[in-house]
């Protein structure tokens, strides 16, 4: 794989953890284990500080049915993410050191080392579908919280948006933390 395309691996592989099921559901350990940190919809954050947010017992009951309304929408966008993404340990990942990146034993590297056309224009439609798919993902979040801002008052409608903005932050942090750590 070279270098060109490592951000299109890292664009299928972001955005199928991009929206958490709930803030209160685990992920699964081999799941854990495949991509970057994930990030909670703007429902979930507004659930997970129903407290410091005041919200009355209503709110909560209309913001969890909304929530779980609001993951069954993104339940087939995920899954096309999940089959856009290059399985675990093969294809869009980095050989072990010393297979994959030159000829062995020093002898000569023959070709440009980039993918051909085919998979280039294969690569780019996944791409594509990846970014649709993240589009619609978001659009359905910000859809779910216009309507949770008309069960809220003027003051958590205030307080919930910071909220979610320091979440927004703090995941895009983590993302490039992490980003770092691998050397990119």
């Amino acid at each position: 794989m070279s270098w060109k395309m490592m951000p299109l691996w890292m664009c299928l592989a972001f955005p199928a953890a991009a929206f958490a099921q709930s803030a209160s559901t685990e992920r699964p350990p081999e799941e854990a284990r495949r991509g970057p940190p994930v990030m909670k919809s703007s429902l979930a954050v507004v659930l997970e500080h129903r407290t410091a947010l005041a919200l009355s017992t209503e709110q909560v009951a209309w913001l969890e049915q909304r929530e779980q309304q609001l993951q069954q929408e993104n339940a087939p966008l995920k899954q096309k993410l999940e089959e856009l993404r290059p399985p675990h340990g093969g294809e869009g990942r980095r050989p072990p050191p010393g297979e994959g990146m030159g000829p062995p034993m020093g002898g000569r590297m023959g070709g440009t080392g980039s993918e051909s056309a085919p998979d280039r224009a294969a690569i780019e439609e996944r791409m594509t579908q990846a970014r649709s798919a993240m589009d619609g993902m978001r659009d359905n979040d910000t859809r779910a919280y216009n309507e949770a801002e008309t069960v809220m008052t003027e003051a958590q409608k205030t307080q919930a948006r910071a909220l979610i903005t320091q979440e927004r932050e703090a995941m895009r942090q983590r993302h490039e933390a992490m980003r770092q750590q691998r050397g990119r």
